[in-house]
């Protein structure tokens, strides 16, 4: 389940990119008042590369030692976006439908970090003891 929520996340993250693009009118909803899109253009590749990126890789490669750290790298990219987000939402310059989506999405990638590291110390746990 934890890595279904990472291609979740992966898919939603590009999408929502590939909307701002296509449908120019939805830019208003996730900008700073009066700043230009490049403004948030420039987090188009952290979210790409490292968000949407990192949470497909995840649920791809779940099961590798290494995934539960990448799982928290890209709940970490995530938590610094949001941060962002708020911050300008309580500075009263920016719409608060940004922090209402990313809120949920940094909990809930926190929470499936959290699940797959737990399961994969599990593994090592069970792996260890039969040998």
């Amino acid at each position: 389940m934890a890595a279904g929520y990472f291609f979740v996340q992966a898919a939603a993250i590009v999408g929502w990119w590939a909307l701002l693009i296509t449908v120019p009118s939805t830019r208003p909803y996730f900008t700073i008042r009066s700043a230009p899109f490049a403004t948030l253009g420039a987090f188009a590749l952290g979210d790409l590369g490292l968000i949407a990126l990192g949470s497909a890789l995840v649920a791809v490669c779940h099961g590798r030692s290494w995934a539960g750290r990448a799982a928290w790298c890209v709940s970490g990219a995530l938590l610094y976006a949001t941060c962002y987000t708020v911050a300008a939402v309580v500075g009263g310059v920016s719409s608060p439908l940004g922090a209402c989506l990313m809120v949920p999405a940094s909990v809930a990638s926190i929470m499936a970090s959290t699940i797959l590291s737990r399961d994969a110390l599990a593994d090592s746990l069970s792996h260890g003891s039969s040998a």
